[in-house]
């Protein structure tokens, strides 16, 4: 799942550059995703946020999106 689109409904641009040590932080409407993942007939299991560096790829924690959007309040 790939992030078109900011809350302010700006088209996101890849790559964000980065310096060292500096942070990027990407919002997204759990409405949306909620949406996006219904109308592809996915659960949400087993995904995992990755970026890829200039050290090679970086891996988040595996988590359930669909209850993690579910559990938003």
């Amino acid at each position: 799942m790939q992030n078109i689109y900011d809350f302010l409904g700006q088209p996101v641009k890849f790559p964000i550059p980065l310096g060292p040590g500096a942070t990027a932080t990407m919002t997204c409407a759990a409405d949306h995703i909620r949406e996006a993942l219904r109308e592809q007939g996915l659960s949400g299991k087993k995904v995992r946020p990755y970026a890829t560096t200039g050290h090679g790829r970086v891996e988040g924690k595996r988590m359930h999106l669909g209850k993690w959007i579910e559990n938003l309040h």
